[in-house]
């Protein structure tokens, strides 16, 4: 631990200070359009709580992960939240990983707020249910719950923020979550998934990733009442039970609507180790009732494993996507195209590539609202 630490972190429009003693944050300078702010973070961190809106949906970025992938995910997010002028937490249990988001991720303003997974609430749970591999990520999971409970936030979004990323522009995939939330408050739905666990296992199984959760019901209720036998009928199936498994218990034996839904024509990334974890780690594209891993597809010449018919309780979602969208983002946010200098463009024979397919991209390292 440091006696003294000073973190610099990018705004949109300015830049902020943080100087904290002993990992504890004192005093932060917040330069925003030319004017100066000095702010106090453990006197101002209630006063701050007390005026959240809690009738709007706020974020829960969960990060854990320090990949370079993880900071770009991150990134995609901070900056759908912004579109959404939503409010947000990043759910981090790794002090140095705070630190380096606060120099890596551009965001709005320098109300930055982290918080730890709870453990005590809920670790009876925890330990009752889920396999022990799981533990920490279902504390993760259940302290969104929790603190949304203890805030009276009447919905949010649980984020795997640090390994999913939409291959959409910021603010179509803002405006794409927002008509799903208001889809979900329309039709009283509890819990509301992207797909691609649900289409890779034949419709047998719901996931977390990126969920719309109402929080206006007791899920701890639940959860403590859950049939000690659960796992039993799943034990056909599967051996390794995290919280997934258990709402998808309650999405199957208990009267809460829990759903899944899919985007046409998104192309979306679950980072991690690709072909040694091929399922769990792809990128995935949903188009004419198939979900597609065109990756896996390419190497392995193999549709039957590749492409999976979409169960027809996924509720689709069609925002008018074009087959180019998805090429046009990973050139912009992901590949280092845009950064290469002249002497690799003509090292790699990329002068074609660049005049023509990067005209239209930003030559910048990130591209912030």
């Amino acid at each position: 631990m440091k006696l003294f630490e000073k973190i610099s972190t990018k705004l949109i429009n300015g830049k902020s200070r943080l100087f904290k003693f002993f990992n504890i944050p004192i005093i932060q300078f917040e330069i925003l359009n030319k004017h100066i702010k000095i702010k106090f973070p453990l006197l101002n961190k209630e006063k701050y709580c007390s005026t959240l809106n809690t009738d709007k949906s706020v974020f829960y970025l969960k990060v854990n992960r320090r990949e370079k992938y993880s900071f770009i995910c991150l990134q995609q997010w901070i900056n759908i939240i912004n579109y959404l002028d939503s409010d947000f937490y990043i759910i981090c249990d790794n002090e140095e990983l705070k630190t380096e988001i606060l120099k890596k991720i551009v965001f709005k303003n320098s109300n930055i707020k982290f918080i730890s997974s709870y453990t005590k609430p809920f670790k009876n749970i925890v330990k009752k249910n889920f396999s022990k591999n799981w533990y920490k990520a279902a504390y993760a999971h259940l302290s969104t719950f929790y603190h949304a409970q203890q805030h009276g936030f009447k919905s949010f979004w649980n984020i795997d923020a640090d390994d999913a990323i939409l291959l959409i522009n910021p603010d179509k995939a803002a405006n794409m979550l927002d008509t799903i939330g208001n889809y979900a408050v329309k039709n009283d739905i509890k819990a509301f998934s992207l797909d691609f666990w649900t289409s890779l296992t034949q419709g047998q199984n719901w996931t977390f990733g990126i969920t719309y959760v109402d929080s206006s019901i007791d899920w701890f209720k639940y959860l403590k009442n859950i049939p000690f036998d659960w796992r039993d009928k799943f034990k056909d199936i599967n051996f390794d039970f995290n919280l997934d498994w258990i709402f998808n218990y309650m999405k199957i034996y208990e009267d809460i609507n829990i759903k899944t839904f899919y985007i046409e024509n998104l192309h979306f990334i679950h980072w991690g180790d690709f072909l040694i974890n091929p399922y769990a780690s792809q990128i995935y594209h949903w188009y004419q009732g198939k979900l597609q891993l065109p990756l896996l597809e390419t190497i392995l010449q193999n549709k039957d494993i590749t492409t999976m018919s979409i169960p027809e309780e996924c509720i689709k979602f069609d925002f008018n996507i074009n087959e180019n969208e998805y090429i046009e983002f990973i050139l912009q946010y992901i590949t280092a195209f845009r950064l290469f200098p002249c002497q690799w463009i003509k090292l790699y024979g990329l002068e074609k590539f660049m005049k023509q397919e990067m005209k239209n991209i930003n030559i910048e390292p990130i591209k912030i609202i």
